[in-house]
This record gives structure tokens, sequence and C-alpha cells, in this order.
């Protein structure tokens, strides 16, 4: 009886603590004996203060209290919804004992602590004040700053939580309105989980590859734009869940170093004639590389808006989009040679209109780097009114099919401008009844193909027995100075031939083979020991039909569509064939070529295309004591 009384003892304590125990942040009195418990009289608590000043720097905290006639059974408890203060406890009789978390925050915070005393029915309170940090929560040292890289030292305040740096342009917070704190958490933190999934990672594992805690050396971040403001961020992170611990952001703008200079005088010169500019660029050194270019004024501030600078706006222009080549993976060298011109150089701008303002730019090129190395030379000019001039352009359209047709353009001054194009007939006539209505229309609505002198157009996927208008007209500059010149053709029904070519290959032989036993027809193709000599056997076409084919290398869906190979193959001369019964042909052995084939009835209607794969091989060449000359025909 007396061990069942114990072990019933025993786990009611258990419980009794237990129970306690899962009360957060709540203590009471219970190790210390109360002298004054039991003499009698009314029980009173009494706080030696109530109102606590911190330091920022936090810390260990105690509050004495005074207890008089203890009421038996009567505990102490406190209670503290903050975070900050930890450790609370009243396990030493006449203290309450906690902790105050250092503030790394650069605004002051109070905490409440409430106590109670079941002896009565009084309710207490400790107000906690604790200063504000006088340091921010991280400072930076900027190790490195070039034009595409900054590596910084990072000191954070807290040194015991983890924290994410980043970083972006001061224009990509503006624009994408990121100024407010919680916006950017939610933002990068999205930025990160996307970032995350395109590395295979989960989004708790990049953030542990990612983040710093403690103090931080040559954090780097390259691949930058020159002379642009970055801002660059952190906040604490929680590794657990992924998310921000405080919900605070530290910023600092960086503005990432200027390239090196050109030693170069770069001098500009602009001639105006009609609607052309000639933008003469010299240079110093015929080495120095730099880049030029034009904006009309409207366009600018249109998209720039009317307070843009224009000097600024064309160098950081040209850096982003060199900074965006950079990270695709071009070398400087491939972005200079791409856009860039080398030494003295006279660029014609053919492509402007008439009676308009352009601002007309050019700087050095710093030839490591690719970035801007010079201040601009920029210069706004107005084009001049355009006259007519006496250039006429002659059109052609050959080999009209269903669905393909050719066009020719032959301008009369074989330097002239023009600008050309193609529409059904019942669109161009939409446009309007006058020229000056349909280059309005033009302007508005297209931007027309441009050449000198001469151009030619294979047309496709037309409509079937439709009218079409290929037309033209000269330029100045961008400005129409001819009238518009046009040819009306009209595309065939979509009938089919009656003639369907079948093309069918013999055994084939040893070409040199051939040329030996056969000197009549092959000596030519003596020593071709590499190809073969094929017989073939056409069928499904009539002696009137006119017969082409070719054998390509090009994939049997190289064209989108069949009549590209039709116009290609009847408006070739070469692929015209004389035969309709049997013939040869010589390929390569072991090389792939497509035999493409079509007849062309008398009524000129064209018949099904044939297409056949061909891949031979020399060990499959027959014995040439087989081989017997069949007359082509």
């Amino acid at each position: 009886m007396t061990i069942t009384f114990l072990t019933t003892i025993t786990m009611t304590l258990k419980r009794f603590f237990s129970a306690l125990a899962a009360v957060a942040l709540v203590t009471f009195v219970a190790c210390e004996k109360n002298p004054d418990e039991g003499k009698g009289g009314q029980a009173s608590f009494k706080l030696d203060t109530t109102e606590l000043s911190v330091s920022a720097d936090g810390g260990a905290q105690e509050v004495k209290y005074t207890i008089e006639n203890h009421a038996a059974g009567a505990v102490v408890l406190t209670n503290c919804a903050e975070n900050w203060i930890t450790n609370l406890s009243t396990a030493t009789f006449g203290s309450i004992t906690f902790n105050v978390v250092p503030n790394y925050q650069q605004e002051a915070r109070e905490a409440k602590i409430t106590v109670t005393y079941t002896g009565v029915e009084e309710k207490y309170e400790i107000v906690v004040k604790q200063e504000a940090s006088t340091r921010p929560p991280f400072e930076f040292e900027v190790a490195i700053n070039d034009p595409t890289l900054i590596s910084l030292n990072i000191t954070p305040a807290d040194l015991a939580t983890a924290y994410i740096c980043r970083i972006y342009t001061e224009e990509h917070i503006k624009a994408f309105e990121l100024e407010d704190d919680q916006a950017l958490i939610a933002y990068d933190l999205q930025t990160i989980a996307n970032e995350a999934y395109t590395l295979g990672q989960t989004t708790l594992n990049y953030l542990q590859n990612i983040s710093h805690k403690g103090k931080a050396f040559d954090v780097i971040f390259d691949k930058l734009v020159p002379d642009t403001n970055y801002v660059v961020y952190t906040y604490h992170i929680n590794l657990d869940n992924g998310q921000a611990s405080t919900g605070d952001v530290y910023r600092e703008i960086i503005r990432t170093d200027t390239p090196s200079k050109v030693d170069d005088a770069l001098e500009m010169k602009l001639e105006v004639e009609g609607a052309k500019v000639k933008q003469i660029i010299t240079t110093k050194d015929e080495d120095t590389y730099f880049y030029a270019e034009h904006w009309s004024v409207d366009d600018f501030r249109t998209y720039f808006g009317a307070d843009a600078d224009p000097e600024q706006i064309f160098v950081s222009r040209w850096n982003e989009q060199t900074s965006v080549w950079l990270n695709m993976g071009y070398y400087p060298s491939q972005i200079i040679e791409q856009w860039c011109k080398q030494g003295s150089q006279t660029i014609i701008c053919d492509d402007l209109k008439a009676d308009t303002e352009y601002y007309f730019y050019a700087f050095a090129i710093n030839a490591d780097t690719a970035f801007a190395g010079s201040d601009i030379v920029l210069e706004k000019v107005s084009t001049n009114s355009v006259e007519q001039s006496g250039m006429t352009i002659n059109i052609e359209v050959k080999d009209i099919y269903a669905t393909t047709a050719n066009v020719y353009w032959t301008a009369s001054d074989p330097n002239g401008r023009f600008a050309r194009s193609y529409f059904t007939k019942a669109e161009y006539d939409s446009w309007g009844s006058t020229d000056e209505q349909r280059f309005a229309y033009i302007n508005a609505n297209y931007s027309l193909y441009t050449a000198t002198g001469y151009t030619d157009m294979n047309l496709s996927n037309l409509i079937p027995n439709t009218t079409y208008v290929a037309f033209a007209y000269g330029l100045d500059g961008e400005t129409p100075n001819t009238k518009i010149f046009t040819k009306e053709f009209t595309t065939k029904d979509n009938v089919a031939g009656t003639s369907n070519i079948q093309v069918t290959l013999g055994t084939h032989f040893n070409l040199d083979e051939a040329a030996e036993a056969d000197p009549e027809h092959w000596s030519s193709y003596a020593g071709k020991d590499d190809y073969a000599l094929v017989p073939v056997t056409i069928s499904g076409v009539q002696p009137t039909d006119e017969i082409f084919w070719t054998l390509t290398t090009l994939p049997l869906d190289y064209y989108n569509y069949e009549d590209e190979w039709i116009r290609d193959l009847t408006s070739n001369d070469f692929c015209r064939q004389t035969v309709h019964s049997n013939t040869y042909f010589q390929i390569p052995y072991e090389q792939e070529y497509n035999l493409i084939a079509v007849a062309k009835d008398a009524n000129g209607n064209i018949g099904k295309l044939f297409k056949m794969e061909i891949y031979l091989y020399k060990s499959d060449a027959a014995d040439i004591a087989t081989y017997k000359y069949v007359e082509e025909k």
C-alpha cells in the first residue's frame, strides 16, 4: 500500500509540473519559503519598480518585490507578449528576472510584463523601455567598385541572425514600386523562389546557399551597368521557414564606377540633303571604336518624356544594353564588331523623314569592356523638304502559280532607293484612291522593306485565283519622292494536274566500273569510285508533259509549303528534263540526298509533288557484269 501511495503522489506531481511548463512566458513562486508565511493579517504585494530603462545592448534584468503576510499557497505569475523579452523567471523568491534581447533597430521599443500575485486581487505591470540602437543594422564597406562589379564587406549589428544581401538598380526599385520594405521583401522572396526553381533547388536550400551570418567578406555583385545607382539591401531571414525575420530592410545606394575614358577627341559633323543626313565622324586615332545613332526628337520625347536628358539617356541605354549582352555570354569584341565602327567614318542616314527634327550622337567605346568610353557628342538637326525625283521602277511578275510567284523590281536609277511590297488588290484598294492616301496608310501601319537599284522576292502562301498588287515607290530618306508604281497579277486556280510523276530507282552500279564497262556512255566518269550510277524509271506522265526535278541535300521540310518546291523547280531551267521514261543520274555514296520532282500537264496545271530520300552504300553496288545500258528517252 505504501508503495502505491508514493507512486500516485509522484505521478500527480509530474502532471502538475508538466501542465505549468506548457504555459509560455508564465512563471510562479515555488522554490523558497516566504519567511512571513503564516503570520496572519492581510496579504500585500509591492514591486520595487514598475519601469525599467534598458540600453540598446539589452542583457539580464531583475525587478525585486516584497510580500507581507504571504497567503498560504499563493504564487507570483508573470507574462509578456513581446519576443524580445526572454527567460522570464520567478524561481527565486522576491525576484523577477528576465533577459532583454539587443535592439538592432534605430527606433526605441517598449514591452509590458504583467505580474500577478494570487494572494491579492490587484494586478501589476512592469514597463520595459529599450533605447534605439546608435549603430545601423548593417554596415557596408565597399572593397571594390569597378564599372561592372561591386565587392562589399558587411558587418551586421546582429551577429547571430542570418540575412540576405541583394542588389537592384535604383531605376528598377522605382519602376516596380519597391520603396516600401514589405513590398521589396515580398518581391525579392518571389524572385528567390524562381531562381531556386530554375536551379533545381528548394527555396530553403537556396536560401541556405545565398544567406550570410555574422560578418561577410567579399560579397560580390558583378555584370553591373557602369556609372549607375544601385540599391544594395539587406534583411534578416528565418532559414527554417524562408520568411523575413523582422520585416525591416536596410538599404544603401552605391554608384558603380565610370569606365576609363578613351583618349580621343571625337568630332561629329552633319550634312543635310533633303531627307538624308551624312553623319561624319572624325577620330584622332584610327583604332578608336565608336557608336553612332540618331533618334527623332518627337519619338525621344514620347518614349522618355519631355524633360528627359538625351545626353544622359543615350549613354545609359548603351551601357545597359551592353550589360545585357555581356550577361548573355557575348564578349566585348563581339559587341563592338556587331554594333560599333572604327576610325573616321561617313554614315549615310537615309531612313529619315522630311521636315523632321532628329538627335544625332556618337561616343567612343572602351575596347576592353564595350561600354561607353567618352562624353557624348550630340547635335539636333532638322531634315529638309523632299522634291520629286524622275526615277521610275519597273515591276515584273513571273512563274505565277496557285500559291507562289516571283516578283522583280528594277529602278531606273541604279543608286535609287525605294520601298516595295505586295498585297491583295482588295486590301491595296482599301487604303484609298490616291497615292497621298496610300502613303498615309502605309506610314501609319507598315514598315516596308527598302532596296537600292534592284530587288526580287519569291512569294509563297498566296491565295489561289486571287488578284495581287506588287508595288514600289522611290524614297528620299523615309519620305516618298515618286508616285507608286504597281503591277497586278492573278494567281492560278488550285487545279490539280492530270500527271503525277513517279520515279523508281533501279539497281545501282559503281560509276568507275560502269565507265570501264561502257566507255561509250560513261568514260568521262572514270575514276569516280565513290559514286553510284543509278538507273531511273519515270512513270505517271504523258509525252506532252513538262518534267522538272532536282537532286538536293536540302531537307524535305526545308520549305513550309510544297508550292515553294514547285516554284523553285519550275522557274529553274536547270531542273527542266527532256526524258519521260528512262534516264540515269550519278550521286556520291553514303551521303543524304533528296529527289524532288513534279510534272506540268498540257493545260499548264501542276501535278502532285514527288519527294524521295536517297542514301546509297558502295557495298550494295550490283555486279558490273549484270549491267546493261538502257536508252534515255
